[in-house]
């Protein structure tokens, strides 16, 4: 299911939805948090945002396993994969990230900052949400821009 579409992998065809999605997740995310007078303008949009980020970095994923499992396969065994492991690695961190952006996120759009959306004082709750949300939209921007990069070594060095 997640190996090809008309003989393209499908890795390759999602990984630009998470390479778009995740950073705009993030910034909208950012901007709802510190910016508390638009937050009825980016309600839905950042919600929305996460959730395609969260779920384009699941599918992403699935399906670079399958790339993965396929050129391991036809390359043999005597193939240095390292470009390809690192590439995994940070793969499974920015799924991880991308996914805990969509908690994160919903729980902050829809929990806590619900009751109040025009509060200029936060609460320790709408504090310690809107940290959490910060620190995960800086970690998965940051991951996403790794996996990328190692995703490129791997295919222009002849890997991929």
């Amino acid at each position: 299911m997640f190996d090809t579409i008309s003989g393209l992998p499908v890795h390759i065809l999602v990984v630009h939805a998470v390479v778009v999605f995740a950073p705009l997740a993030a910034l909208a995310a950012a901007a709802y948090v510190l910016r508390p007078r638009w937050r009825g303008i980016l309600t839905w949009p950042t919600a929305v945002l996460a959730v395609v980020a969260g779920a384009s970095a699941v599918v992403a994923a699935e399906s670079g396993e399958a790339l993965q499992r396929r050129l391991t396969r036809d390359a043999g065994p005597a193939a240095s994969f390292d470009l390809l492991r690192a590439h995994v690695d940070a793969g499974n961190v920015a799924k991880v990230l991308c996914v805990a952006l969509a908690v994160v996120v919903l729980t902050s759009v829809f929990v806590v900052h619900r009751q109040a959306p025009r509060r200029d004082l936060p609460r320790p709750l709408d504090l310690a949400t809107g940290v959490l949300v910060l620190v995960v939209a800086a970690a998965t921007i940051y991951q996403v821009f790794v996996t990328g990069h190692s995703g490129s070594a791997a295919v222009w060095s002849g890997i991929g």
